[in-house]
């Protein structure tokens, strides 16, 4: 089990040896955490990337091939650092049960998808720094600038069709999380609802929290309302499907490879969490 003991990043730094910064001239701090901030509601442990690549911890780079990038559908290459390598030793220095553990990757945007830490070290995740199909002297596309930096996640042995993978741009900090306090508010009580909610997790969570648990990019969907009591379901369905249909410019695209049948158990799950809300401070 996770025990909760006093960490400071820049001695967890230090040491081991101790994604380039957002910006060039952006200041990161080291993330403290202290006893009395410590419970099974909130993170054990936040690293900011940034601050680790400047320090060192994140320093080898190597040319990597992906046989296939689902956000470019493609194969791609790209000059990356192993994750590993760093986690294992993370790992060690805090004593993290890799078995009830769960790493979160927290974005610029706010998309914050979260993974098994279990699964993840059992694979060979990398960060991304620069995409080698970019212009010389660019470390991506044009477009992409912006939002890629500081770090990409990527797999090496990631093939098509692959699920349960996530591949967050703009990445940011990791958070972890004991597996079973990770996700406690957004628990249903009721276990007809749990396939709900693990559906929730896979296709809705990253970008919606629930009961203040999830991604930021899109709306809470659960306090202080929750969305079924100013939505009709048909339209929130509907919604899920096309947002163009709604929305001018969307910013949600529509939610690729989810079942009629699946998002009505989401459905299902959101409408019963009307009664399981947490209190706002």
């Amino acid at each position: 089990m996770l025990k909760p003991q006093i960490i400071f990043l820049s001695l967890f730094l230090f040491l081991f040896a101790c994604k380039p910064s957002i910006d060039s001239d952006e200041k990161t701090t080291p993330v403290e955490v202290t006893e009395e901030a410590i419970d099974e509601t909130v993170p054990l442990l936040e690293i900011n990337l940034a601050h680790a690549k400047e320090e060192g911890a994140l320093s080898t780079t190597e040319i990597v091939n992906v046989s296939f990038d689902p956000v470019f559908k493609r194969a791609k290459k790209y000059e990356a650092i192993p994750l590993k390598p760093y986690l294992e030793k993370l790992i060690t220095a805090s004593n993290l049960d890799t078995a009830n553990t769960e790493i979160i990757f927290l974005c610029k945007d706010g998309y914050n998808p979260g993974m098994p830490l279990s699964k993840v070290i059992n694979n060979e995740p990398y960060l991304a720094i620069r995409d080698l199909d970019a212009s010389e002297g660019k470390n991506w596309m044009d477009t992409l600038q912006g939002k890629w930096n500081p770090f990409y996640l990527i797999w090496t042995n990631h093939s098509k069709g692959d699920k349960g993978y996530t591949w967050p741009y703009g990445l940011a900090h990791l958070q972890f999380k004991a597996s079973d306090a990770a996700y406690k508010d957004a628990m249903p009580i009721d276990k007809e609802m749990v396939a709900g909610f693990e559906l929730y997790k896979e296709k809705c969570m990253k970008c919606h929290s629930m009961n203040m648990v999830g991604g930021v990019m899109g709306p809470e969907m659960n306090v202080p309302k929750n969305i079924t009591e100013y939505w009709q379901v048909a339209d929130i369905k509907a919604f899920v499907k096309n947002p163009y249909s709604y929305r001018y410019n969307s910013k949600m695209p529509p939610v690729a490879g989810l079942k009629d049948e699946e998002l009505e158990v989401i459905m299902e799950y959101i409408s019963y969490m009307k009664g399981q809300k947490i209190e706002l401070d």
